[in-house]
């Protein structure tokens, strides 16, 4: 497992995606707790893809909402693209359905908290 990369010493492995690995990891300049999303080899080697991937994380990082984890950063260490973002604690959307079907009553508030996210963000 990686150790460090970057200014962040990574803490425990969260979990992986189709980006690639995604680390909790502590950032040694500013003294705060982050999520480290570590991109996958093939995808930075795909210039479509990978120009792709760093313009959604730059219009992320554009955005400011309690609902949105801020991105503090992009960059690159030792041919290792990297992606810092706020580190949120708790369940993800998929560990809170848990892979069953779910009350409509409960998918309807997730949606419409989803949906007030999304339109809170975009008229601002």
């Amino acid at each position: 497992m990686l150790e460090t990369i970057g200014q962040y010493r990574i803490l425990d492995r969260i979990g992986a995606g189709g980006v690639g690995e995604l680390y909790r990891a502590r950032d040694t300049r500013h003294g705060r707790t982050v999520a480290l999303r570590v991109v996958r080899q093939d995808l930075v080697e795909d210039s479509q893809r990978l120009a792709r991937f760093l313009e959604d994380a730059r219009k992320s990082a554009t955005l400011s909402h309690p609902s949105i984890a801020t991105v503090f950063e992009t960059g690159e260490d030792q041919g290792r693209l990297f992606l810092a973002s706020e580190y949120v604690p708790g369940q993800t959307l998929r560990g809170a359905i848990g892979g069953h079907a779910i009350n409509p009553r409960r998918a309807v508030a997730f949606a419409a908290q989803i949906d007030n996210t999304l339109v809170n963000t975009i008229t601002r």
